[in-house]
């Protein structure tokens, strides 16, 4: 969740793939009920199966892929450097954690303390000069090594602890917000950890933000037009794989208690991938429209990219109380059709709500309240009328 320098070094692209990947988060924490749902006797409709297909596992991914780039764009920016920039670099994503904790005490499925803790292997792979090599390391992240070893290990009858992926929120149906927030700091951030690693999430997000370091050093966004005919050609391709494994995933046996663990981990593995596949496909077709005269309407997506923090906190902080049973128990009240309808409302609303703000404002507040206590310094102008940053200036380079 990271922007690519002052405002004059932004890539439009890249903020409205990252403005897509906000609203399409918003859209599976609505079908989720940001949690509740999968407390609830439920039947999948059609309307959410569609959600789920189309974003869930994958918008996560775009984000990675967009702090992956804003990594390489802000030293860029910063025309910085060596050990003080890794320091630098690494107090902006404890401040992310932090934020990203104090999110999670509210909604246990915080995606920042993840982003900020798989950031600091970014350090790591910027030391990797060759693109090859660095292309290697993120493809054998979406390989899913831990996966593989355990599928490998079930092939050659090697016994493995028994493990089991628990990400509960019962207490989001009856509790209060006093044994919510207590759960969430002692148990669930424990449980979201290991359903990362275990789903493979952690492996997943690690790629796609090497990914989006190697498309920043090729500078593939900036550069998409001088290569449209190769990534429609990647872009069929992708979209042939996903097809395959979508079908593949749904001729192995469904998971359950007596799912052998070879199953179990086979499934998960082409869950994975397709997860993969299906992220390629949508961050293509997204670089394919905007090549189009179909920009303009990507472009809405633009401010929304800019102010992704605060609309990604300002989602749970609305919609929890609404939706969980402390607050208005909107969980037992509405469906997947309801919940799909009122998340396009709030996307189109946030859509327009960010061009209106960023014409007044140069950050949004919470991207404001990051780079201040980043910097140290509260005087960091926020209004446009205020003197433009210095392009040196690493504290006022945009992180979301």
């Amino acid at each position: 969740m990271q922007g690519e320098g002052n405002a004059g070094t932004r890539v439009p692209i890249v903020d409205g793939l990252r403005g897509f990947a906000i609203s399409g988060i918003f859209l599976v924490h609505m079908e989720e009920l940001f949690g509740a749902y999968w407390e609830m006797p439920h039947m999948h409709s059609a309307v959410q199966a569609t959600v789920f297909a189309l974003f869930s596992g994958k918008t996560f991914s775009i984000m990675a892929l967009c702090f992956g780039f804003s990594f390489e764009a802000i030293k860029r920016t910063m025309r910085v450097g060596g050990t003080d920039f890794a320091y630098r670099y690494a107090w902006r994503l404890l401040i992310l954690f932090g934020i990203g904790l104090v999110h999670g005490l509210l909604y246990a499925g915080d995606i920042l303390t993840v982003l900020a803790v798989i950031g600091l292997s970014l350090l790591a792979a910027d030391r990797i000069v060759s693109p090859s090599r660095l292309l290697l390391v993120a493809l054998c992240c979406l390989m899913q090594p831990l996966l593989l070893v355990r599928i490998g290990a079930a092939l050659a009858h090697v016994p493995l602890p028994e493990d089991h992926i628990v990400f509960g929120q019962a207490l989001a149906l009856h509790g209060s917000l006093t044994q919510l927030v207590e759960a969430n700091l002692l148990t669930a951030l424990w449980r979201k950890w290991q359903f990362m690693l275990l789903s493979g999430r952690l492996f997943e997000l690690a790629g796609w933000m090497i990914l989006g370091l190697v498309a920043a050093r090729a500078r593939l966004f900036e550069t998409a037009a001088t290569w449209r005919a190769t990534h429609h050609y990647v872009l069929a391709g992708a979209l042939l794989t996903t097809v395959a494994l979508y079908l593949a995933w749904g001729m192995i046996a469904l998971p359950g208690a007596a799912t052998p663990p070879l199953v179990r981990d086979a499934r998960l593995l082409i869950a994975c991938l397709f997860n993969t596949s299906a992220t390629v496909v949508l961050v293509l077709s997204f670089v394919t429209v905007w090549e189009t005269r179909l920009q303009a309407i990507l472009r809405r997506l633009v401010p929304v990219g800019k102010m992704a923090l605060t609309f990604y906190i300002l989602q749970s902080a609305i919609f929890v109380p609404l939706i969980y049973g402390f607050g208005s128990g909107l969980y037992a009240r509405i469906d997947e059709v309801d919940a799909a309808i009122c998340a396009l409302v709030v996307v189109i609303a946030q859509t327009a709500g960010a061009a209106l703000w960023l014409r007044h404002f140069r950050y949004g507040p919470l991207e404001w309240a990051w780079r201040a206590a980043a910097a140290l310094d509260g005087t960091l102008p926020m209004r446009r009328r205020s003197q433009l940053p210095m392009i040196g200036d690493w504290n006022r380079t945009s992180i979301m």
